[in-house]
């Protein structure tokens, strides 16, 4: 009830609003104030800025402070007039960026009216920005290496940024997903950031993670907000990620292009198939802008698809093993493993966008479709998945948007948007055979942890209205996303069977531990048996049924900010935001109402507007992860009637809706395990009674939204040859997010290493987990940056950024859950997403007009990494418990094993060559990893033994192998040198 009170009045102030909560993000401000040579201000000035792009000009006065304002202005070059009687005209050409507040402080000149003084506009520092960012403009976006045109991949030029890998590897939530995950000030990759499109959310709340992106050509620029944002932005507890596209101008523009590569010039990866490394790939497009009406409406489209096949990598204990693995699969008649198959990325984005100005209103439409046909791709978690495992993954985006922004008079502005997504993704496989498991090392068969299907849609309505007086700038806004999700999540209906290296490689083969998921309605009678050609993934209706999960629920944002500048070097920005999800079933988790975030952050410039100081600390609430969540309404699931049963005082911990589906497992010993699964899998028989509750999990009924205490401050200074030097300090509190312990665990003595040993609880069931919102995370980040803006043909972008990350678990995952249910604190530890130091350098250059090279051009991005981290793993259940992926060996800590370090050095080069005034061809070549560095991005770590047996394994390759002959050995690898040819025809 509380609930749709808030809902009804978020509608309501909507209403009375008609204004958006996101959209400004998207646009630009331009704020100053106009002073004579002695520094007394100047009322009744005449401000205009002029699009250069669309010739729309904005006229403005300044108020008796000479403050003037212009809000909600789209990022493009614009050309500044300030004039006054008696003074001279002043004029300025400033480049305003995707979300950007430019201050300016205009002096104007006593003097004649006719003479004109013109200034061009270098790039310094911002005086009036809070907020660490980073913007990635059109020059970079264009002109910089970037494998597989992915431009959300440059958002790792900014510091504190780093490809997020918080599950184990070995393990994977609940959401298989392509793309680049971003984990930002050490937090989590997924359920964390904000993704924006136009001002619009972007982010998928069933994942975490973002929509399938437009094309690298038709996007304009975008911010990589790392810290501190104001109110305006929510809901994100780590960064946020500001993307705009690009529109139409007064002339027309185009561009025809082609990036093709194959294996032919490539390196092979140290992880290929012996003899199969094959890559060929072709991305390909047209993209065209103008006018439709000069001045006043214009038109942007954009088309490219992608050919894509390759050749997979396969960890090295696959490659070593291939034979004996196909004597396992023979053993059960399951189809052999062939490494020899192509994997498939082909794509087809299309994006078009019209852009109207009419008197006071501004109006935008935007539709985008994104088409992906996946074959091949991995089922299985990181490298682990041999070809078995393998899906194939269609998706199918799109968004439709429309943004209104009305003027109604130089001080008050508003801007409201509207927004339907819908993203459909499909991984099922040809052959849905059983998972045989080996923990940490290897999978084969179907998956048992991502979903099947699942679909969302989101109708969004957002609004803001922007307001100010002399030194005041009040921002306040709603922003209301209604979304529907239905989801196909089968877990075990296949059957699993998890072995440890000893009893797979065994003679016969025999699991450890057996499961099979039936619907709770066929639990105690006969169930016939399955076909055994695994085409179908479900038996019968029944099974299917017991996997759907279908529900609708919203979220709810306010905002209020004020930007205060009380004198003229300091700037004060200060705001509340509240949120809010509404929970979507009965007698589950209890709604949180208590989601206020207040805000403050401050700028004060110093030295001419040369240096600014500018810092703030703030609270960011996130979404619910809601992949994680849904595990209670899986055949993983538990609900009231299992809480009792396991024991009476977790009923009143946990809510009482649950799963249809139940995770069944014949009594773990060897005798009756082993034969009951060969039955299932050559013949479809289901294992008979007693069988037991094996895989229950369940969410605490007082679930808050996980939220992230940031506070950050940063000294920025402009040098000479437009240079900016700029050091700064990052900090980022995690709190309530999601993590799970195995409950169904009672010490009965100590082991050899002096770990408790532990044995069930409840004999009737195996592995009960409680998830709850119990993990946290510390990230401390020191930065250190230099820029160049582009001048003499050359501009460059160095950062250093020295952190530590700590967290108590760093994903949720079955392999993430705590090694000793009875100490979780023993779990805190260097986070999965820590990395020491990282420095990252790019350069654009340019020839000159006139010579040998002229119109020859130049892009290096260069990335060193320091190691990460992970765990000396057992490989099998040794304390137990019943979880088999967990324990550490010996008393080893969390994440004590260093990994490999990464360098990479990408690599373009272009020329453009005049074919007429207006038509012109580019050519282009593109290397990535130029030198070919084997960067090993994930290590075998199963050291298979419960203690030592020899020397500590301190870091890859250091020698120490443990009774696991491949421990240490390559897991997986970034790729290989590649190289591009492109062709890009422009008019």
């Amino acid at each position: 009830m509380r609930e749709k009170l808030l809902l009804g009045l978020a509608l309501l102030s909507l209403a009375l609003v008609s204004a958006r909560a996101g959209q400004v993000a998207a646009n630009a401000t331009l704020a100053g104030r106009v002073l004579d040579e002695t520094g007394a201000v100047i009322p009744g000035a005449r401000v205009t800025v002029r699009n250069m792009a669309t010739n729309v000009a904005r006229v403005v006065q300044t108020d008796e402070d000479g403050y003037f304002q212009i809000a909600a202005l789209p990022p493009s070059s614009y050309e500044i007039v300030v004039e006054r009687e008696g003074f001279q005209p002043y004029k300025r050409i400033v480049e305003l960026t995707v979300g950007a507040r430019e201050v300016l402080e205009v002096r104007l000149r006593v003097g004649a009216i006719t003479e004109e003084v013109s200034v061009v506009a270098e790039t310094g520092v911002d005086p009036g920005k809070i907020e660490r960012s980073e913007v990635i403009g059109e020059r970079k976006v264009a002109d910089l290496p970037i494998s597989g045109r992915q431009f959300i991949d440059f958002a790792l030029l900014a510091p504190n940024v780093v490809i997020g890998r918080s599950i184990t590897f070995g393990a994977q939530g609940p959401m298989q997903e392509p793309g680049t995950r971003l984990s930002f000030g050490g937090l989590r990759e997924d359920w964390t950031n904000l993704y924006l499109l136009d001002g619009a959310d972007h982010t998928i709340t069933l994942s975490g993670l973002q929509h399938a992106m437009p094309s690298q050509e038709a996007v304009r620029e975008f911010r990589v907000l790392t810290g501190n944002y104001g109110a305006e932005f929510g809901p994100g507890r780590g960064g946020i990620v500001n993307v705009i596209t690009r529109s139409g101008g007064n002339a027309w523009h185009g561009v025809v292009y082609n990036f093709f590569r194959n294996n032919k010039l490539d390196a092979s990866s140290i992880l290929a198939a012996p003899g199969f490394n094959i890559l060929r790939q072709n991305q390909f497009g047209v993209s065209a802008g103008g006018p439709l009406q000069r001045d006043r409406t214009f038109f942007f489209g954009n088309y490219e698809g992608q050919r894509r096949a390759e050749s997979p990598v396969y960890s090295s204990f696959f490659l070593r093993n291939l034979e004996t693995i196909n004597r396992v699969k023979r053993y059960y008649n399951l189809s052999e493993e062939r490494p020899n198959v192509l994997r498939v990325r082909d794509h087809d984005r299309f994006l078009v966008r019209a852009d109207h100005t009419r008197d006071r209103q501004q109006h935008t439409v935007r539709y985008s479709f994104v088409d992906e046909r996946n074959d091949n791709i991995p089922g299985a978690p990181g490298n682990v998945g041999a070809p078995s495992s393998f899906r194939n993954n269609p998706i199918r985006d799109q968004s439709l948007l429309y943004a209104y922004t009305q003027i109604f008079s130089p001080s008050l502005v508003s801007e409201t948007l509207f927004q339907y997504s819908r993203r459909s993704f499909d991984l099922g496989a040809p052959r849905n055979e059983p998972l045989l498991l080996l923990p940490d090392l290897l999978q084969m068969g179907r998956d048992m942890g991502t979903v099947e299907f699942y679909r969302e849609t989101r109708l969004q309505i957002a609004g803001q209205v922007t307001w100010s007086r002399r030194a005041h700038t009040v921002k306040m806004g709603i922003n209301v996303n209604h979304l529907r999700d239905w989801l196909i999540w089968p877990v075990t209906v296949h059957g699993v069977g998890i072995f440890t290296p000893e009893s797979f490689f065994a003679a016969p083969p025999a699991p450890v531990f057996m499961i099979i998921g039936l619907p709770r309605s066929l639990v105690g009678r006969p169930i016939p048996a399955r076909p055994t050609d695994w085409r179908h993934l479900f038996p019968g209706p029944e099974f299917e049924e017991a996997a759907r999960i279908a529900y609708q629920h919203e979220t709810v944002e306010w905002f209020v900010q004020d930007q205060w500048r009380p004198t003229r070097n300091l700037t004060l920005t200060y705001g509340l935001r509240y949120f809010i999800e509404t929970v979507p079933f009965r007698n589950w988790i209890a709604g949180d109402h208590n989601n206020f975030q207040p805000r403050l952050g401050f700028a004060y410039a110093f030295n001419g507007n040369r240096g600014v100081v500018r810092g703030g600390v703030g609270l960011f609430h996130g979404l619910w992860e809601w992949g994680n969540l849904l595990g209670d309404f899986t055949y993983f699931g538990g609900n009231g009637e299992d809480a009792r049963d396991f024991d009476p005082a977790l009923a009143s911990m946990v809510g009482t809706a649950g799963s249809r589906g139940v995770s069944l497992a014949p009594i773990p010993i060897p005798s009756v395990v082993a034969p009951a699964f060969f039955a299932y899998v050559t013949r479809g028989e289901y294992p008979s009674p007693p069988l037991i509750r094996f895989f229950a999990a369940q969410q605490a009924h007082e679930s808050p939204n996980p939220y992230a205490e940031h506070a950050h401050i940063q000294i920025e200074h402009e040098l000479p040859a437009q240079m900016r030097l700029s050091v700064g300090w990052l900090w980022v509190h995690g709190l309530k997010m999601t993590m799970l312990n195995q409950l169904n665990a009672a010490q009965t003595g100590v082991l050899p290493t002096g770990k408790p040993r532990y044995a069930p609880k409840n004999p009737n069931f195996g592995i009960y987990f409680l998830r709850f919102p119990g993990s946290t995370s510390v990230y401390h980040g020191g930065t250190f940056a230099l820029s160049k803006g582009f001048r003499r043909n050359v501009s460059f972008d160095v950062h250093y950024t020295w952190s530590k990350a700590i967290d108590l678990l760093s994903g949720l995952s079955f392999l993430d859950a705590p090694e000793d249910p009875g100490n979780l604190r023993a779990e805190r530890g260097l986070s999965n997403q820590h990395i020491a130091h990282r420095f990252v350098l790019s350069v654009l250059a340019e020839a000159p007009a006139r010579g040998l090279l002229r119109n020859f051009k130049l892009g290096i991005l260069t990335t060193l990494e320091s190691p990460r981290y992970r765990s000396v793993l057992v490989g099998f259940d040794a304390n137990g418990d019943l979880q088999t992926g967990p324990d550490r060996v010996g008393r080893l800590g969390r994440n004590t094993y260093k990994m490999d370090s990464f360098k990479s050095v990408d690599l373009r080069l272009a020329r453009e060559i005049g074919l007429s005034e207006r038509v012109r061809v580019e050519v282009i070549a593109e290397a990535f990893n130029l030198f070919n560095t084997a960067n090993v991005t994930a290590v075998d770590t199963v050291y298979g033994a419960p203690d030592l047996v020899g020397p500590l394994p301190r870091r890859f390759r250091d020698g120490v192998r443990g009774p696991n002959p491949n421990f240490g050995s390559p897991a997986d690898a970034a790729p290989a040198r590649q190289i591009q040819f492109a062709l890009k025809l422009r008019w």
